[in-house]
């Protein structure tokens, strides 16, 4: 660590409670506190660049949520609309849809099917490692 020098500061009141609570947050204290705003500062990064990545940040949350609401709507049309094809073909219903495909694994291409073995059950990128079939 390198050698600190003291070095006195003069805080107003808000800017020290707020301080303290950061470091109390963060477990650590307001010296530490003080040097990474210093440290930031250096840097080159400011307030307003902050302010701009922080509203961006909030923004773009924003943006998942109302996508995932769009897709979770078009999940629920999809379902019932396969649910309306399967009563007028007299079959069962689909099941209702689990995660998407990234979430779940690929079937077993093995002779046999290979999930009574045990080989749907591997991570995906054992699979892929051991190629499109597993083994035996």
């Amino acid at each position: 660590m390198a050698v600190l020098a003291l070095t006195n500061v003069y805080l107003d009141a808000e800017q020290k409670k707020a301080l303290t609570k950061r470091a109390k947050l963060k477990g650590t204290n307001l010296s530490v506190e003080v040097r990474n705003a210093v440290d930031s500062y250096l840097a080159g990064v400011t307030v307003d660049e902050l302010q701009m990545l922080d509203a961006a940040t909030r923004q773009a949350g924003e943006h998942i949520d109302e996508m995932n609401a769009i897709l979770d709507a078009g999940l629920k049309r999809s379902e019932a609309f396969f649910k309306e094809i399967a009563a007028l073909k007299g079959e069962a219903p689909p099941p209702p849809a689990g995660p998407g495909p990234a979430f779940q694994l690929p079937r077993c291409r093995c002779p046999g099917g290979g999930a009574a073995r045990g080989h749907a059950a591997r991570p995906v990128a054992a699979r892929r490692a051991s190629g499109p079939l597993c083994a035996p």
